[in-house]
């Protein structure tokens, strides 16, 4: 009987464990998030491709206000990295992009591409996507803002248990959150993304990228949201900025970059910018730029306002006398041959000591409008004493515009057939088999301090000195000679400096130089929009007076 009631007991616990089970089943079926649809990815080519794709990005993001962003580029033999060549984009319902840069024109990318990259309420996730969005402003002048790395995101809301997996990788991340291994295939990441035409297994692995990290975007939101709405509300987009309060447009770094890093982030009207600490081409002034002090002429006529400096150094050749201290003027003994012409009320002005796209006044750099690259090889007349294209800018507006800059000179290249000087356009190259030879020499050295080479290879890189040098014995001289002798050697290919080939081609134009001060003081104010200019700067400065053919180096207008 006993034995009777204790099989029953049995059996209904079996039951229940079952029907527990089953409704646990059930449950997390309910909770379980549906993966995005399949869908072929769109390779776009042309300007007219692009405006399609992103007109429907546009719409998508619009009511789920995420999309996920990663880039692709080729890397010179050397190791130095090219342009970003391809640009993927995805969005929450599986509709991938590919956008092949290398065959767009820079200067002719949709407006409507960079509103959706400045668009900061649209979260771009990615793994280390703030580099992705860097080389596309340093290649392309794409500012790209709202960037999530999703290492933050996943360690902030990974279980405890699962942080010891964390690698921070997005195969890893596909791993713990999607039960996915990530074909990352060298032969293709490191691929020739330049490519006429792109092979199947690289559209495949492009849009893969995009397409897992918006996967886990929406995985690591639905483990903490439980359900992801088909049309999220403002309640909705509230509880995701909160999960991703504090990490929008913010670098990850694990503790070993933290130590070894070399940059600050700056921030310039909202921008997130990279500054090198080191550098010494961003160092800022210590002393004011303008001193306001003023050159006048024999008759009393206001030349121009100059540094205390300049105006001292007149007195003291004795060409001039100070007329007063405050402001401190000094009157020229002599007139001068060259007189402010019909712009002239720019350099009879006081100029404040601020950067001049935010007007910060702690510390600031001269930033020249017109590269000083192009304006070395000016006329002698156009690229001395004048300041008008010289302003103050602030280390991270510096930086940023610099960063613009590049956009024209990459214009520049492709209108006038001009390459920058690299390592392919280079007065001088390495040359490969004196690079082994030193390298063979430097080797031999160490042997001689350390014996860790075997006799057999010591052989070998004897032989090799020997032919290089068409001796038959090798001695320690011509080993220590070799270790130091130079590897350069003309380059027979080199086209000329990119600025010299630019300036000579220009000059050959109808008022080429006009147009080409023109262009870089236009591109100035449309990219920086300075709040804090000086008055009477003008794009059109000294165009109705200058007359290029006539040489007068008496100008005295700073």
């Amino acid at each position: 009987m006993l034995a009777n009631k204790t099989s029953q007991v049995a059996m209904f616990s079996l039951v229940a464990v079952a029907m527990a089970t089953y409704l646990l089943y059930e449950w997390m079926k309910g909770r379980r998030r549906k993966r995005m649809p399949s869908q072929d990815p769109v390779v776009v080519e042309t300007i007219d491709a692009l405006e399609t794709a992103l007109s429907r990005i546009s719409d998508e993001t619009s009511k789920f206000k995420v999309m996920s962003l990663d880039c692709e580029w080729c890397s010179e033999r050397c190791g130095r990295r090219r342009s970003v060549a391809l640009l993927q984009l995805a969005t929450a319902s599986g509709y991938s992009v590919l956008i092949r840069l290398c065959k767009l024109k820079t200067n002719r990318l949709p407006e409507s591409l960079k509103v959706l990259l400045m668009d900061k309420s649209i979260f771009k996730v990615g793994v280390a996507v703030l580099d992705d969005a860097n080389r596309l402003f340093n290649d392309h002048g794409l500012l790209t803002k709202g960037c999530l790395d999703l290492r933050h995101l996943a360690y902030r809301h990974l279980q405890r248990d699962l942080r010891s997996k964390f690698t921070g990788g997005l195969g890893n991340l596909a791993k713990i959150y999607l039960d996915e291994s990530l074909d990352k295939s060298y032969t293709i990441r490191c691929g020739d993304w330049e490519a006429d035409t792109l092979s199947a297994q690289q559209v495949k692995y492009a849009a893969q990228d995009v397409l897992v990290a918006m996967e886990i975007f929406l995985e690591i939101i639905h483990r903490k949201q439980a359900v992801i709405p088909d049309q999220p509300d403002s309640s909705f987009w509230s509880e995701v900025r909160t999960m991703c309060q504090g990490l929008v447009d913010v670098k990850y770094k694990n503790k070993a970059s933290e130590r070894k890093t070399n940059t600050n982030v700056l921030t310039v009207g909202g921008d997130k910018v990279l500054v090198n600490k080191s550098s010494n081409a961003y160092k800022p002034r210590q002393t004011q730029m303008y001193h306001n002090c003023r050159l006048i002429a024999p008759d009393g006529q206001m030349l121009c306002t100059c540094h205390r400096q300049k105006a001292e150094w007149y007195v003291k050749k004795g060409i001039g006398t100070v007329e007063c201290q405050e402001p401190f003027t000094v009157r020229l003994n002599f007139e001068p041959s060259g007189m402010p012409g019909l712009d002239r009320g720019y350099y009879l002005q006081d100029k404040a000591n601020r950067c001049v796209v935010c007007g910060r006044e702690d510390s600031y750099i001269r930033k020249n409008i017109v590269p000083h690259e192009y304006r070395r090889h000016f006329p002698e007349r156009l690229k001395k004493h004048t300041s008008h294209d010289v302003l103050l800018l602030c280390l991270p507006c510096h930086q940023l515009s610099s960063s613009y800059d590049r956009i024209i000179r990459q214009e520049l290249v492709e209108e006038y057939k001009a390459p920058i000087t690299n390592s392919t356009n280079a007065r001088y190259r390495e040359d490969p088999e004196k690079i082994k030879a030193r390298s063979a020499a430097k080797a031999l050295q160490r042997h001689k301090k350390f014996g860790t080479l075997p006799d057999q290879r010591v052989t070998e890189l004897k032989k090799f000195l020997s032919k290089i040098w068409n001796v038959e014995h090798v001695d320690d001289d011509l080993i220590n000679q070799t270790t130091t002798m130079n590897v350069k050697c003309e380059n027979e290919d080199y086209q000329g400096s990119h600025g010299d080939k630019v300036i000579a081609m220009v000059m050959k134009e109808e008022n080429g130089l006009e147009k080409f001060e023109r262009r870089w003081r236009q591109h100035f104010l449309e990219t920086m929009k300075p709040q804090f200019m000086p008055a009477l700067w003008s794009v059109h400065h000294r165009h109705t007076s200058v007359d290029v053919s006539t040489e007068n180096k008496s100008v005295l207008v700073q």
